[in-house]
């Protein structure tokens, strides 16, 4: 992909009807799609490259397997951001999946940055979801803010990673519901 110095207006946010489905199938289809910060005159972004999907009621990994009140924007209309904490100190960004009623989501692992001010770290590999959203300036502010618009955090198309570039496996940093292979990646990214 090519490398952006800066990301135009015409990066239009993926539609709702992308996130509209299965977050398994979502975390696979959001491997080279490009994740969009913007914070006043200031674009950074990433191209994803590693993602998890978490279901509901089928996932006890998943923050939705028992309906909380923390969880709910993930039973809601897909697209928007569910943040939480992690470990006390560390914000990790997932976009909301699934049809309204069917609580779903995609926990963004990794990103590929794409657009920094600092040109030192364009085409640099950020992996982790407590890094990414670090680099991203990613805090609960940003919860259950609609990505699918143009504003401050937003994912739109980027080039899809062919299948032969996906690795798959299970979840990482979980102790229950790890049998599920819902980890998707980009292997040019990742060392065996």
């Amino acid at each position: 992909m090519k490398v952006l110095r800066e990301v135009p207006e015409k990066l239009i946010p993926l539609s709702r009807s992308f996130f509209n489905r299965n977050a398994v199938v979502v975390a696979r289809e959001v491997l080279g799609m490009i994740l969009v910060r913007r914070i006043g005159n200031t674009v950074i972004a990433g191209e994803i490259i590693e993602a998890e999907a978490y279901r509901g009621r089928d996932d006890p990994a998943s923050h939705a397997y028992k309906r909380r009140k923390g969880s709910e924007i993930m039973f809601g209309p897909p697209g928007h951001a569910y943040i939480y904490i992690a470990y006390g100190i560390h914000h990790l960004l997932n976009i909301t999946a699934e049809p309204p009623g069917m609580p779903g989501g995609v926990l963004i692992r990794s990103i590929r940055v794409v657009s920094h001010p600092s040109e030192s770290l364009v085409g640099r590999a950020v992996r982790g979801p407590a890094r990414v959203t670090t680099l991203l300036k990613v805090d609960m502010k940003l919860f259950g803010i609609d990505m699918t618009k143009p504003g401050p955090l937003y994912v739109c198309k980027g080039s899809r990673v062919p299948d032969e570039y996906v690795g798959v496996s299970s979840r990482i940093g979980i102790s229950k519901g790890v049998e599920k292979p819902w980890r998707f990646y980009d292997k040019r990214y990742f060392r065996k």
